[in-house]
């Protein structure tokens, strides 16, 4: 059995209601037990002794411990590496399970993610499928101990033909161990290609390793693109293409699509020639708010505006500066929507939360003297599931509005 760690009085409600994080000043005293020194499972209990359930152990981190388990422990002595195993193989079974019950495509040659940390009880872990390419994050240093047992348990389940390593540098860091970033084996020789619902994509080994592909926002994708039939098109901070071929192949009647990478606009032009060869897209590599201004200055207006920003609030600090970017920014896109058009609007960060984003909308449409309906809301996909009690796993908002 794992050693044993209590909790402080009162601590234990959030992992009672779901929570899988346990901050240090939860914690009433060092694990205890007669497990291996170096051991980071433990069986965590309230201050009276009931267990609360396994969780792993970050010495080094603000959260000290991510929980695995729920009441009584997983195993009956301290786990070894086939009891791990096992533990690992069913909890991607069953996220792979899950996603298939809520329709997300995991057949050959899709892109899906597999595993979402905290969400399919594996924090820490992310995984994500670009058909026979498979994207590793570890963000934990429990995770990264177990790098090489992650890595027989997917090429067991997943069977991908190239794995790409791509630890976080900044989680590492904060968690003490040295991030694992290429390919595991060979590179691919060519672009990956993938679909997206219909639409195909290829992402060359370099672009994937370094930005990838947002697999969160596919949704968002052809819910506008069922909207997007004889529509002029702006796709602000357009990546490798998503809102824009979509759009396209739904019969937009042109679209304009910007973004301030070169790599990534290299790699839209060259998913168009898969997606959409015959489209009318303009790429454009600038500032999406230059974009906006010289379009508004030169009368062009456009039926869909889709602004889809970076992360504008990392931390909670950045969040009052976050909302006055964002107010400025819808602004600056409700200057060149149409009569009648489609905004939209997104958040990456839970920081800035879709309540915030309406917020920012109604004060840019007071400056603009605009009047919008919200017509649609939403965040991220089945496959990108997270804990009921813990906000800070809904990280994406999108908020759709129709001018009248």
């Amino acid at each position: 059995m794992p050693r044993l760690v209590r909790l402080a009085p009162g601590r234990e409600k959030p992992v009672l209601a779901g929570h899988p994080w346990i901050f240090s000043g939860a914690l009433a005293g060092e694990p205890q037990g007669d497990a291996p020194p170096d051991s980071d499972w433990v069986l965590v209990c309230d201050h009276r002794g009931q267990p609360l359930g396994d969780a792993l152990l970050s010495p080094a981190s603000a959260i000290r411990l991510r929980m695995i388990g729920a009441g009584e422990s997983l195993f009956q002595r301290h786990p070894t590496p086939d009891d791990e195993r096992a533990l690992w193989a069913q909890r991607l079974d069953d996220a792979l399970a899950r996603r298939r019950r809520e329709g997300i495509d995991t057949s050959p040659g899709a892109a899906f993610r597999a595993l979402n940390s905290e969400g399919d009880g594996v924090p820490g872990v992310i995984v994500d499928v670009f058909g026979p390419v498979l994207v590793l994050q570890l963000s934990t240093a429990p995770m990264a101990r177990r790098r090489h047992l992650w890595i027989d348990v997917l090429r067991q389940r997943l069977n991908p033909r190239y794995i790409l390593q791509a630890d976080p540098d900044r989680l590492a860091r904060l968690e003490g161990f040295e991030p694992a970033r290429g390919w595991l084996d060979d590179a691919p020789p060519e672009p990956i290609t993938f679909l997206e619902g219909d639409v195909p994509f290829a992402l060359a080994p370099e672009q994937l390793q370094k930005t990838g592909h947002y697999l969160d926002v596919r949704e968002h994708h052809r819910w506008v693109a069922q909207r997007a039939a004889g529509a002029s098109v702006f796709d602000g901070y357009c990546f490798t293409g998503g809102f824009a071929l979509h759009a396209a192949r739904a019969g937009a009647s042109s679209v304009l699509a910007v973004d301030s990478s070169e790599p990534a606009i290299h790699q839209a032009r060259l998913n168009q020639t898969l997606a959409a060869p015959d489209a009318d897209i303009t790429w454009a590599c600038g500032d999406v708010r230059d974009l906006l201004r010289s379009s508004y200055d030169k009368g062009r207006r456009f039926d869909i505006v889709i602004l889809d920003p970076p992360k504008l609030a990392p931390k909670k600090q950045d969040r009052e500066g976050a909302l006055k970017l964002y107010t400025a920014l819808i602004g600056e896109g409700l200057r060149v929507l149409a009569p009648g058009g489609l905004f939209g609007i997104s958040s990456c960060s839970h920081h800035v939360t879709e309540d915030d984003l309406v917020r920012a909308t109604a004060f840019a449409c007071a400056r603009t003297g605009r009047l919008l309906d919200v017509v649609h809301t939403a965040g991220q996909p089945a496959d990108h599931p997270w804990p009921v009690a813990m906000p800070e796993g809904r990280y994406l908002a999108f908020v759709f509005a129709r001018a009248r």
